[in-house]
């Protein structure tokens, strides 16, 4: 079982301090780099402006948006209205929310294994993790989609632990939203869900994740609904969406990042440009997902190692 029942007290003031540390630390980061210009930011930014002046989800043509799925811009909208068009608050709001994850993952690793120490280790880990510093500098989803991940993990495990319908479908929710802002974390949950009830075996946990995932089911067929009543095409996801960076893993030999400098990325640069302009815009999203699967089907041992 998950869910510890000889849990140690952490203590209201390490939470407080690992909080305090995390969210400092990033909310210094964000200072010291300003507010970074990302090519994707106002893909993001327009249709939050447009939500927070009242108009709807639409682009700058005053169109219904597809571009984008819903997550991220709605959550910017909300800080919009209520703080104005200031891109530094929601560096701020997402530096807190960082926060958060520290003093969750330290509750979470204390409730799940009964051990104080480790779970301020955990907590202080998270807290100082270089990579995850600069994240909520940039006007991009990764900063949500980290708040998000975190905060279903636990929910999800505490849930189906528990045999409770009522946190697994909230666990659900959350899957939903964080499948509209980060795409390829779709089948997190449902995985989630088979993993816990085939290792944990709790009382009560199927029907907990029936309503898991029924919750997850309903609010993620909402987005493509909508899409379909408002433009006729069901999409779910942007028009390129995580299709282009799959195919474009099949496409390019690299141990880490790829160097944009190299002749190889700059031929699939080239490559990815053509596509973009050949195929139609609710086209492009399936057909790099078969042009990846084509280059498996060629090598797939190549392109898998």
């Amino acid at each position: 079982m998950i869910y510890s029942q000889k849990a140690e007290s952490i203590g209201v003031w390490w939470l407080l301090g690992l909080f305090l540390l995390a969210a400092g630390l990033r909310l210094g980061v964000a200072g010291y780099l300003g507010v970074p210009d990302a090519p994707d930011t106002p893909s993001y930014t327009i249709p939050a402006m447009n939500l927070a002046k009242g108009l709807g989800y639409v682009g700058k043509d005053g169109a219904p948006y597809l571009h984008r799925s819903p997550t991220y811009p709605f959550f910017m909208a909300g800080i919009f209205y209520l703080f104005g068009p200031s891109l530094v608050m929601v560096q701020v709001v997402q530096s807190l929310l960082a926060g958060l994850v520290s003093p969750l993952i330290a509750l979470f690793t204390a409730r799940s294994f009964g051990s104080a120490r480790a779970a301020r280790l955990a907590g202080l880990v998270w807290a100082v993790d270089p990579v995850a510093l600069p994240v909520p500098a940039f006007i991009l989803t990764e900063s949500l989609g980290s708040f998000l991940v975190a905060l279903l993990l636990v929910t999800a495990v505490w849930g189906l632990s528990r045999g409770s319908r009522t946190l697994t479908a909230f666990a659900g929710a959350l899957a939903a939203a964080l499948a509209f802002n980060t795409p390829v974390t779709l089948l997190l949950f449902p995985g989630l869900a088979l993993v816990g009830l085939i290792f944990l075996r709790p009382k009560g946990g199927l029907r907990a994740a029936f309503a898991g995932i029924l919750c997850f089911g309903l609010l993620f067929a909402a987005w493509p609904l909508r899409n379909y009543l408002v433009t006729g095409k069901p999409v779910v996801v942007r028009s390129i969406g995580f299709g282009s960076l799959v195919w474009r893993t099949t496409e390019l030999e690299f141990n880490w990042l790829p160097s944009p400098y190299e002749a190889d990325y700059q031929r699939v640069q080239e490559r990815f440009v053509e596509i973009t302009r050949e195929v139609p815009v609710e086209e492009q999203h399936s057909h790099f997902l078969n042009l990846a699967l084509e280059n498996f089907r060629k090598a797939p041992l190549k392109v898998a190692l």
